[in-house]
């Protein structure tokens, strides 16, 4: 057989369904979700994330491209995910709250140090050289099988041209060096606890029961929370003993958004005092050539409205471009309503020159689904909202101190 033959066999669908599922679990879990930012801020801004995103992830197109694939693993994953209406979007059963679970992990992850690094030497010429880490996050993955399930491994990295790298490297500079160390996080303190009665001694200047070597490096751990209390001393006994320069000359992390410091933002309560009968829901919109700005300009001409005057009306379009449904939220129960609905219903009314499939004033279940969602989607973003405040707060402490991200 020639090498151009020697292909892999094709999955069967079965295994590319579960190949997938497995994929959407990782991508939607707390862990996952806690440190990428792409998939937090969809979750927190719109609850959910577009099928025709996840297919540009590339460990999902390489098991499938179709959407209807996704849609089945969502479906295998009912008690994780949810799908909306139209199928064409996936999100969480439990809505990720960043005010309640982005430091949730601290009480479920062992810190392990004195990985091994290779590639960390000079050349013919004197130049040092970047290192990188001389093991794989399976191989650390492995150590910790006995103790529970493993959610997610991060191997930590400083910026560069914070490390003692010589000048003379162009190589190394915007990019980042490996720490020797990385987050194990389980998906159970129970986990984590057995792990640590092994692995971390029970009094300082006693032995482990068990130590762990990798690449015959001896490897050492603390719990994550004991590291952030210990980092957390340091900086204050920095703070005292030095000048606020000499206290600021410190390696800033990759990690040290992991509640180095508390940031306080005061997130304001969102209440909404709904009205019946406000809300018509449209169903059958062109979803290709459909937008909020043709839904508005069909209303306002209805109407009889210019842009002004609709917007003083306190009438809302509610409507995400690609989506076939779509709702108009009236600030009171108006004749208006009902006439809209009619209108849209019968075919009067077109939306992109297109005579939609239904429309109808909501009422009942339906109607306080439709608040519910909204008043949950009102609260996520306030949270996000709150969420790039504390950071920018962050981010403008670490650079008066020296140490923010260049």
């Amino acid at each position: 057989m020639t090498s151009e033959q020697e292909t892999t066999e094709p999955k069967s669908a079965d295994e590319v369904l579960e190949n997938v599922a497995e994929r959407l679990a990782f991508f939607f879990s707390d862990s996952n979700v806690r440190g990428d930012r792409y998939m937090k801020n969809l979750l927190v801004k719109d609850g959910s994330v577009p099928i025709e995103n996840l297919l540009r992830f590339n460990s999902i197109k390489v098991h499938t491209t179709d959407a209807k694939v996704l849609v089945e693993a969502a479906k295998l994953l009912e008690k994780e995910l949810t799908l909306n209406n139209d199928e064409t979007a996936i999100g969480r059963v439990v809505a990720y709250d960043p005010a309640t679970m982005d430091s949730k992990n601290v009480d479920t992850t062992l810190m392990v140090s004195n990985l091994p690094l290779e590639g960390d030497s000079d050349d013919a010429k004197g130049k040092t050289h970047m290192p990188r880490y001389g093991c794989t996050i399976d191989q650390i993955r492995s150590l910790f099988a006995s103790y529970g399930k493993v959610a997610i491994v991060k191997l930590r990295f400083a910026r560069a041209n914070t490390q003692k790298i010589k000048e003379e490297d162009r190589r190394s500079k915007g990019t980042s060096a490996p720490l020797g160390s990385a987050f194990v996080e389980f998906t159970t303190t129970e986990a984590l606890q057995s792990a640590v009665a092994d692995l971390v001694a029970a009094a300082e200047g006693e032995e482990p029961k068990i130590k762990l070597t990798l690449n015959k490096n001896e490897l050492s751990f603390e719990t994550m929370k004991t590291w952030l209390e210990n980092k957390k001393s340091k900086r204050k006994r920095d703070a005292q003993d030095g000048t606020p320069d000499q206290a600021s000359k410190k390696i800033k992390t990759e990690d040290d958004d992991l509640k180095e410091e508390e940031v306080k933002v005061e997130v304001k309560e969102f209440a909404l005092d709904w009205k019946q009968g406000c809300v018509v829901r449209i169903e059958g919109l062109p979803t290709e050539t459909c937008d909020r700005e043709a839904i508005r300009a069909a209303l306002e001409k209805h109407m009889g409205m210019d842009e002004e005057e609709f917007g003083k009306a306190g009438i809302y379009v509610d409507y995400s471009r690609g989506q076939a449904n779509g709702a108009v939220r009236f600030p009171e129960p108006v004749d208006k309503v009902g006439e809209l609905s009619s209108k849209l219903k019968s075919g009067d009314l077109l939306i992109a020159d297109t005579k939609v499939t239904d429309a109808k004033v909501l009422e009942g279940d339906e109607e306080s689904k439709y608040w519910t969602d909204f008043i949950d989607f009102k609260k996520r973003q306030i949270a996000s909202k709150a969420e790039e405040k504390a950071n920018k707060k962050k981010n403008f402490r670490g650079n008066r101190r020296g140490g923010g991200r260049r």
